[in-house]
């Protein structure tokens, strides 16, 4: 990361502070969360939040889901990209999980190291690296945030990683320019710019002009940029799932 990542960081979650609010229903499980960093890959975390509550409200508990057959989730999850992997990485989950653990729970990953966490979720067929963040950092408290492609893009159009740099790493450098509380509300800051090309590029142009105006000694920051404010839910909340 350049000299310049914490300025870029701190005018990020200062101007669209807005949207780093936490858009995940509170105590939400880590089977749940996991499952939802599935959906949400490649789009915004509340897009990817509406998918999921779509999804899970269809079926009456998570063994009902994962008997299903891919086609019904594909037709629940509609407009989400790369829905039939997506389908099939869900039921594996929840076949593995079901194998593993005869039950659909994965709160003992609370009770575990991060590190110890991180790994036995990865290991579940069917997880990503992006949705093992995602759990990891979202529920469990770990110095994670998920970066999918778009989010990898507009990083490097900001200039706070380089194309060739690899998810850790990125997480790494994040984790050490931000505190553990503001680094969850700046993943979800980058997920909701990041699939908006003409948002992350207004984004990125605002601030290389904030940048510019520091060099030559103004302390007056560029114009912030009007966020849309996301739109209430009309959808009932997650039902919980045994």
């Amino acid at each position: 990361m350049t000299t310049a990542g914490k300025p870029t960081i701190d005018a990020l979650l200062e101007r669209h502070a807005d949207l780093g609010k936490d858009p995940f229903p509170e105590k939400l499980p880590v089977l749940d969360h996991l499952l939802l960093g599935i959906v949400q890959e490649g789009i915004a975390p509340s897009r990817g939040l509406e998918a999921y509550k779509s999804l899970v409200n269809a079926f009456c508990n998570f063994n009902e889901m994962r008997v299903s057959h891919s086609r019904e989730i594909v037709d629940l999850l509609e407009g989400v990209p790369d829905v039939e992997t997506k389908a099939r990485r869900i039921l594996g989950v929840l076949q593995f999980v079901f194998e593993t653990t005869y039950s659909f729970d994965l709160e003992s990953m609370r009770k575990k190291p991060l590190k110890q966490a991180q790994k036995q979720l990865s290991k579940i067929s069917g997880a990503t690296q992006f949705a093992v963040a995602a759990a990891v950092g979202r529920a469990l408290g770990g110095p994670l945030v998920p970066i999918d492609a778009p989010v990898h893009s507009l990083l490097v159009d900001l200039r706070l990683c380089e194309p060739g740099d690899k998810a850790d790493a990125i997480c790494a450098a994040l984790a050490a320019e931000t505190s553990e509380e503001t680094l969850q509300a700046l993943g979800v800051i980058l997920g909701e710019l990041a699939p908006d090309s003409k948002r992350k590029n207004a984004v990125a142009a605002a601030l290389a002009a904030t940048k510019t105006e520091s060099v030559n000694g103004k302390a007056k920051p560029a114009p912030k940029p009007a966020d849309k404010p996301a739109e209430k839910s009309k959808k009932a909340v997650l039902k919980p799932k045994k």
